[in-house]
């Protein structure tokens, strides 16, 4: 493999229970690769694998070539790789336009970060700008001084997603991003990524349930099922292969 990432050979057991048994999976720079499988088959595991949350048992990250054992997950995100939650991680009493901006400052490590928090550090033009141009780019500008309390649970998404960019990422890890959304948010969520990311050119891996949005938005797909992967391919392909359709046939069913 030579992609932008390249897991190898990863296998994590717990008390015991294998969660992940040689894994293997590589995303090239501005992919848009997803990761699917039924519940309980090792998803989440291996995304925190990715992200140095838990470490392998076996096997290896790479990124841009950069062997990411023991790497913490803080020096994950300043080597380019940034990441959403399943859960939408915001903070309670600030704006849309001060989540960014604490990600800003955070990036550049300029000031610190409780200042951030409680509204001492004072942005500085560039910073506004920055952020601004973000907010305007996922269509957030006109909640810039909202409460994030105020916001639709989608745009809560779309917030997540631009304090991720804030980053700079080279490959955005997204954490089942339409979990609440209705069929409208999701596809609105869907064409925001996309644009977002012809713009800047980083890489998507999406873990999602949802296979309708895979199906539209991610160009590879890779399926875990009981840890193991059982398929991987072009979307399309892999979606239409019997024993990725026997493992969904209750989703299946359901959406046909």
């Amino acid at each position: 493999m030579s992609g932008l990432l390249e897991a190898t050979g990863i296998s994590k057991s717990f008390a015991g229970i294998q969660a992940l048994q040689d894994v293997t999976l590589s995303v090239d720079a501005q992919q848009r690769t997803g990761l699917i499988g039924p519940n309980g088959a090792g998803k989440t595991t291996f995304f925190n694998c990715l992200l140095g949350v838990l470490a392998p048992d076996e096997g290896e990250v790479r990124f841009k070539g950069q062997d990411m054992g023991g790497v913490p997950v803080s020096h994950r995100a300043r080597a380019g790789i940034g990441r959403t939650f399943q859960r939408i991680e915001l903070f309670d009493e600030t704006s849309v336009f001060e989540h960014l901006f604490i990600a800003e400052r955070v990036r550049n490590g300029s000031g610190a970060f409780w200042k951030d928090l409680v509204g001492l550090g004072r942005p500085k033009p560039a910073e506004i700008n920055r952020c601004r141009e973000m907010l305007d780019l996922l269509g957030l500008l006109p909640v810039a001084d909202e409460p994030i309390e105020a916001l639709s649970l989608g745009q809560g998404r779309l917030v997540e997603v631009g304090r991720a960019l804030m980053t700079n990422p080279e490959l955005l890890l997204l954490d089942e991003p339409s979990s609440g959304l209705d069929r409208k948010e999701t596809a609105a969520l869907a064409a925001t990524l996309r644009a977002v990311q012809a713009e800047r050119g980083f890489a998507i891996l999406l873990v999602e349930h949802d296979i309708e949005l895979v199906a539209d938005f991610t160009e590879h797909t890779y399926v875990l099922d009981f840890g193991t992967l059982i398929a991987s391919g072009p979307t399309s392909e892999v979606l239409d292969d019997p024993e990725v359709r026997a493992s969904y046939l209750g989703t299946f069913e359901a959406e046909a």
